[in-house]
């Protein structure tokens, strides 16, 4: 996809990321990313138990962020003096829209009873600084451990003919690579709604402001918390990848979430002949296309050759 065609990703993020943005907004977001979900995505797979159990079951593996093979992943920075000012400043506000003051000022206090309550909020907040100041590092370490083994993760590629996607997570072209249609209106609304794009950065994102606020009001932490998961390093870039991000609070590796059945496999370049049968053979029983990836001999790309067609739409 064309950076000209990404441009959209740009809005998406600014929306939907904004700590003060409405529900109405939200919902406009998640409507522009609705709008530019591919028609298909593709998850590569080496030959295993779990791989082809999840193919003959319709579901896909949805494994912890802290297990996967970028350890930056859900990777941010936070900037400490940031982080502390903007927590205080939150919670003096918080702290002036007490009972006890709007009391004070409706029954007409003096000048010198305001003054004296103000005071009293200004030593709370100098005294919570300093707690936090004391345990800042464990505690921020804490929260970012927590977040990355919370986050559960399932990925998928806007490409079918990677060479080097097909290299890292299909076993050196010896496994597959699944076709699912996003498009398709039987697909669960909540799939579609929890599959979001991945954004390839030069730098980490700096959340010490919005940290500062989920620590006080979790009212949009999945929210705000995904733009921590979908933010990876540009040398990522040519997975062209999605993700369906979920937030559990469990510590288990992962776990089979129930999907739908993919329109296509694509069989890799060096795929063993045992295992090329038993493919088709499941593909046969569940009416999925299947494509063999040959080998351009006249320049460096991987080219699918239709091996069998279920259905009569396959040309894309």
């Amino acid at each position: 996809m064309s950076k000209k065609k990404d441009i959209w990703k740009d809005q998406y993020v600014k929306e939907i990321f904004r700590m003060d943005a409405t529900k109405e907004q939200v919902e406009a977001a998640l409507r522009l990313k609705e709008k530019n979900i591919p028609k298909y995505l593709y998850k590569y797979r080496a030959v295993n138990s779990f791989s082809i159990d999840n193919l003959k079951d319709d579901s896909v593996w949805i494994g912890q962020a802290s297990r996967m093979n970028d350890p930056y992943d859900c990777a941010i920075t936070l900037n400490q003096e940031t982080f502390l000012n903007t927590f205080c400043s939150i919670l003096g506000y918080e702290l002036l829209k007490f009972d006890d003051m709007k009391k004070l000022r409706r029954e007409g206090a003096s000048p010198y009873a305001l003054k004296k309550f103000e005071k009293n909020i200004d030593d709370i907040l100098k005294q919570t600084r300093r707690e936090l100041e004391n345990s800042y590092k464990e505690n921020i370490e804490r929260m970012l451990i927590s977040l990355q083994n919370q986050t559960y993760i399932s990925c998928f590629s806007e490409k079918s003919d990677s060479m080097l996607m097909w290299s890292h997570y299909a076993n050196n072209h010896e496994g597959f690579c699944l076709e699912y249609e996003f498009s398709n209106s039987k697909v669960d609304r909540g799939l579609r709604e929890t599959i979001t794009p991945v954004i390839y950065s030069e730098k980490l994102i700096d959340m010490s402001e919005q940290f500062a606020y989920l620590v006080q009001d979790d009212s949009s932490s999945k929210r705000i918390a995904l733009q921590a998961v979908i933010n990876k390093a540009v040398e990522w870039a040519y997975e062209k990848e999605w993700r369906i991000v979920q937030f559990l609070p469990n510590n288990e590796p992962g776990y089979n979430l129930i999907f739908f059945k993919p329109k296509s496999i694509y069989l890799g370049t060096k795929i063993d002949k045992q295992d090329k049968e038993s493919l088709m053979e499941i593909a046969q029983e569940k009416g999925i296309n299947v494509f063999q990836m040959k080998m351009n001999r006249n320049e460096f790309k991987l080219i699918p050759s239709p091996e069998k067609i279920y259905s009569n739409d396959f040309i894309k």
